[in-house]
């Protein structure tokens, strides 16, 4: 299982844009993401979360987009590469007169496996019955992010040889509202800040 990072920037109510322009520009800005994919566009609404572009010939990075939103998919745990490439969307979509409302992230990241016994000893009564078993354990809690309550959904979970933290934050829709790059940045940072503290804690 690999460690990512994704995010999923979303467009304010009836978005439309042209997804040959939109993959020309990208692939001006990003070449290393390899040949693009155009599919059919279906305007009706039960299919307009169905992608009608998709990068994914490079195998560290995944771009796909609908109507609406943007997922930008990026193995690994590299923040400024994050932070680049939601730039070069950002300022894409901008010159499209396109715009962004809400943000959602997940983190998922394989941390030392030597905390395993550890977690397992603080979290559970029964440790000694336990020990050797996998486990997966999770939780949902509202945390704040830029003034606003978010959904976080904090998840720990155990394979044979790896200990895998998962965060997701998802900002609630009625908090929607037309996002300026430096919102998309802060929200990531608190939620990337408030994942690294709980990872102290284990």
């Amino acid at each position: 299982m690999n460690s990512f990072i994704q995010i999923f920037l979303e467009f304010e109510d009836n978005t439309i844009y042209k997804p040959s322009k939109i993959t020309y520009k990208l692939l001006q800005k990003c070449p290393e993401l390899g040949n693009e994919i155009i599919l059919p566009i279906n305007m009706q609404d039960d299919n307009k979360s169905i992608p009608v572009f998709i990068f994914s010939q490079n195998t560290n990075i995944n771009i796909q987009g609908n109507f609406y939103n943007v997922k930008v998919t990026i193995d690994g745990n590299n923040i400024e590469q994050v932070k680049e490439i939601l730039k070069i969307i950002f300022n894409l979509f901008q010159e499209e007169d396109n715009n962004f409302v809400g943000i959602a992230c997940t983190f998922q990241e394989i941390i030392d496996n030597n905390k395993i016994k550890e977690f397992k000893n603080k979290h559970f009564i029964n440790f000694d019955t336990i020990e050797e078993d996998k486990i997966h354990f999770s939780m949902i809690r509202e945390i704040d992010v830029l003034g606003k309550k978010t959904r976080c959904l904090e998840g720990y979970s155990t394979t044979d040889d790896e200990f895998i933290l998962h965060f997701e934050f998802n900002m609630k829709r009625r908090d929607f509202k037309i996002m300026n790059f430096d919102d998309i940045i802060s929200f990531f940072d608190q939620a990337y800040k408030y994942k690294e503290e709980k990872k102290q804690c284990l």
